[in-house]
């Protein structure tokens, strides 16, 4: 897993037929965006440990979490806040793939919809681990 690069294009969220609409960071379609992954990330302000939950297919294969596949909505639980969107304090990270940008998501990249909090703020941004 590289580094992760921030996308310069913030997300868009379109009107739709019955809800806002979010937009693929890349190719801005809104129709065959998938989410997949979620993350919480959870702690105390500072801490280097905190309460880390993965829902969903594994980043590294594409597969369910092994150790309950072939189970839908799979949980991970540890202490890690690698990876963190926020420095400091909790955040969120939501994998997507698009159907639009790659037809087949065991090859396409992840692209991770962040959300920080940050001085009393907070972040939304698109990023990807490349």
């Amino acid at each position: 897993m590289g580094k992760a690069r921030r996308y310069e294009r913030e997300p868009v969220i379109t009107h739709g037929d019955v809800a806002p609409l979010l937009s693929c960071p890349v190719c801005g379609g809104v129709y065959g965006l998938h989410h997949e992954v979620v993350e919480v990330f959870e702690r105390q302000e500072d801490a280097f440990a905190g309460l880390h939950v993965i829902v969903g297919p594994s980043e590294e294969t594409g597969d369910l979490l092994a150790e309950y596949a072939p189970l839908p909505g799979a949980v991970s639980v540890d202490g890690d806040m690698m990876g963190n969107p926020s420095p400091r304090r909790n955040g969120l990270r939501i994998g997507f793939w698009c159907e639009q940008c790659n037809p087949d998501p065991d090859i396409g990249t992840s692209y991770k919809l962040n959300i920080a909090q940050h001085k009393g703020t907070t972040h939304i941004y698109w990023s990807d681990e490349q």
